[in-house]
């Protein structure tokens, strides 16, 4: 479902400013694979930082690394190492 809105401002009798806003507002059924799929992400990325910090040696240690670097390649701007 799209709404428009059109903003303006009037100054005196003239429009001065006027923008187009185009807004798409899912609906609950078609957000809750989406809500789902986060929820399954985060929960996985928490099990990987876990199974890292009480990793034993370095083998486990670059295997899970390697993960998570992977996860963090679908989430830019957002690191996943710290």
């Amino acid at each position: 479902m799209q709404t428009h809105r059109i903003v303006r401002l009037k100054i005196g009798s003239k429009f001065i400013f006027s923008i187009h806003f185009q807004e798409h507002t899912m609906s609950a059924p078609s957000r809750r694979p989406e809500i789902r799929r986060r929820r399954a992400r985060q929960h996985k990325i928490t099990t990987l930082r876990k199974r890292l910090a009480s990793a034993q040696n370095d083998a486990d240690r670059t295997r899970i690394t390697t993960k998570l670097q992977k996860l963090a390649i679908a989430s830019p701007g957002q690191p996943l190492l710290k």
